[in-house]
């Protein structure tokens, strides 16, 4: 998934939640075949205190779009927006399904199934959906015909996000180049457990669980953000040389993207790495560890009012594989 957002100075970490955000477009699964409906979800989240930038923002719109990527392309830009101005909305992908750029749906939550043209001589394919989320009065349609307009780029990045994510098409029935049948699609991975742990005692915040106490004005202790994952989501996927022929069979990289809207999260990111190992690439046969950490300092008292609004502090745990899977643990800690 990649964002399309503006630039400035002073910019917060990137896992503080100060302005509207996209932290996953999913797709439910993430390869399919031609034919085969996949389930779209995007999560976007917005500060619990707002920016006084203007007035309070307006709801939330979406609008998805699905468009061909054409050979060759390694830098993509989002479905609808490479040709200039986008002077009206392309047609519904339900009534024009071959078509090269057509419109998903408006809601959140949607569903696209991708056409058989789309898969190549080696039986396989992709797809690049995008998905625009405004909370201007223009709303998301407006968002992406004001970007299209703008060479790509928002004029309101921090009320207009538009996101990618490339939907991988594949032949169930094709095969490797040394005769065996291609494995099983791709699944997305997933998270059972999102905690925190001071080494004596482990608060989990899954299910409104969670409890924090605000850190000292002085001397703030950060505490150990813990996620675990589900045990299938290790997967072990084909690799091709550069000529496409099958050399072997490795596990997949699995990261994590951490998130809050509160206190200071160090390390915006973490790997999965089987034990003994730096990365997943150095070990590329052995099963990476079940879980990734990271470190979170809560906000002090003086801090709470800028940050929270009900006395509550949400966390985020974004879950992604390196073939296009992801999905999302969601957390939250009160103040006790």
């Amino acid at each position: 998934m990649i964002a399309v957002a503006g630039c400035g100075n002073d910019l917060p970490s990137a896992s503080f939640i100060e302005k509207l955000r996209v932290l996953m477009v999913q797709a439910e699964p993430p390869e399919v075949a031609p034919g085969q409906a996949t389930a779209l979800d995007i999560l976007a989240v917005e500060p619990p205190v707002q920016m006084l930038d203007g007035g309070p923002p307006s709801p939330l719109t979406f609008l998805w779009l699905a468009c061909t990527i054409p050979p060759g392309t390694v830098e993509q830009v989002p479905c609808g927006v490479g040709n200039g101005a986008l002077d009206t909305i392309p047609p519904w992908c339900a009534d024009q399904p071959g078509s090269s750029l057509c419109v998903i749906g408006t809601d959140q939550h949607g569903s696209y199934t991708p056409p058989a043209s789309v898969l190549s001589a080696a039986g396989t394919g992709q797809i690049l959906l995008t998905v625009a989320v405004a909370d201007t009065p223009e709303g998301a349609t407006g968002c992406l015909m004001d970007t299209a307009s703008n060479t790509g780029l928002p004029t309101n990045p921090d009320h207009c996000v538009l996101s990618l994510k490339r939907l991988t098409v594949s032949d169930p029935k094709r095969t490797l180049s040394n005769g065996m049948p291609a494995p099983p699609p791709n699944q997305n991975p997933k998270l059972i457990d999102l905690y925190y742990t001071d080494e004596v005692v482990n608060t989990s915040l899954v299910g409104d669980m969670g409890t924090f106490a605000p850190a000292p004005v002085t001397n703030a202790q950060s505490v150990r953000l813990v996620a675990t994952r589900d045990a299938d989501s290790a997967e072990m996927e084909a690799q091709l040389d550069s000529d496409g022929n099958f050399t072997g069979f490795a596990y997949e990289a699995l990261t994590v993207a951490w998130f809050t809207t509160a206190g200071k999260i160090d390390g915006g990111r973490s790997a999965f790495t089987p034990p003994a190992c730096p990365t997943q690439a150095m070990c590329p046969t052995q099963a990476p560890g079940a879980q990734v950490d990271t470190h979170w300092t809560p906000p002090t008292d003086a801090q709470l009012p800028g940050q929270i609004t009900n006395g509550s502090i949400e966390f985020w745990a974004v879950i992604r594989d390196d073939r296009g899977g992801v999905s999302a643990k969601q957390g939250i800690a009160t103040k006790r």
